[in-house]
């Protein structure tokens, strides 16, 4: 490896053992470091200057997803935190003489816009499932706790059965940096949640896992089965265009949801 590519491998061992750092973040400063380290066009880290930044600026520029998107501002902007951090870790963790992360400058953004859906949109997302059918059952179950208790994608995507108390309506969670809460489920989701558990046919340990109808002989844990973060994207995509809803809201249109409805009842 390069001394580029074993300062980095340096610096994910040290988030994982003493950053305390969740193993998802630690899995996207990976993807976005190999992304900037190709990008920078330097194999040793003496020579990422300036030019280096600007070869990189371009490359997040002209870069294309699978499906032709260029890269939003948020998004490149980051992949520029990352390598801030990843100087950062140089300079106080291992005294190298690099570029000040500070001098690597972010592309300006423009002021968000949160999304939020109203009562009667959320009112027909919520009800767009077909609840005759097992994924019908589990994507209700998914829009449903989302908005009851706020969570992250990823909080929601890891959560195991056994996780899932429906007599005290009680959830724990394990969020960023690997800290446990409680979170409580309403009544309409604690019930979604009992229809779909009563629907499973199998044994796996995910709460949400794809082609639920297809498990019954599949050994636990069945970690492999575990729904996707883009399949939960596509949960609440599609049910957005059943319910036609124009604002083509995400999970995290959920969560902003979830937080509007409870400030606007005390």
């Amino acid at each position: 490896m390069t001394d580029l590519q074993n300062a980095i491998h340096r610096y994910l061992s040290f988030l994982e053992s003493e950053a305390n750092v969740s193993p998802l973040t630690v899995k996207n400063y990976r993807q976005n470091l190999q992304f900037v380290a190709d990008a920078l066009g330097v194999t040793d880290i003496a020579d990422i200057d300036k030019s280096a930044i600007r070869r990189l600026k371009q490359k997040l520029h002209a870069h294309r997803t699978v499906h032709g998107q260029s890269l939003s501002t948020g998004t490149k902007n980051l992949r520029l935190k990352n390598l801030r951090s990843f100087l950062r870790y140089l300079i106080q963790e291992e005294g190298r003489d690099v570029l000040p992360p500070d001098s690597v400058r972010l592309f300006k953004e423009d002021e968000r816009t949160v999304k939020v859906l109203d009562g009667s949109q959320l009112e027909a997302l919520l009800n767009a499932p077909d609840q005759s059918t097992r994924l019908g059952l589990r994507d209700s179950a998914i829009l449903e706790l989302f908005f009851s208790t706020g969570l992250r994608l990823a909080e929601l995507r890891s959560l195991n059965r056994e996780q899932i108390n429906l007599k005290t309506r009680e959830i724990s969670v394990r969020g960023k940096r690997g800290k446990v809460r409680v979170v409580f489920i309403s009544d309409r989701a604690a019930d979604a949640l009992r229809s779909y558990l009563q629907s499973r046919i199998d044994h796996c340990t995910p709460l949400f896992v794809r082609k639920p109808h297809q498990l019954q002989n599949v050994l636990p844990p069945g970690e492999e089965f575990r729904l996707s973060p883009q399949g939960i994207r596509d949960v609440v995509r599609k049910y957005s265009r059943i319910a036609g809803i124009t604002l083509n809201p995400s999970p995290h249109t959920l969560r902003h949801t979830f937080a509007t409805q409870l400030l606007a009842h005390g």
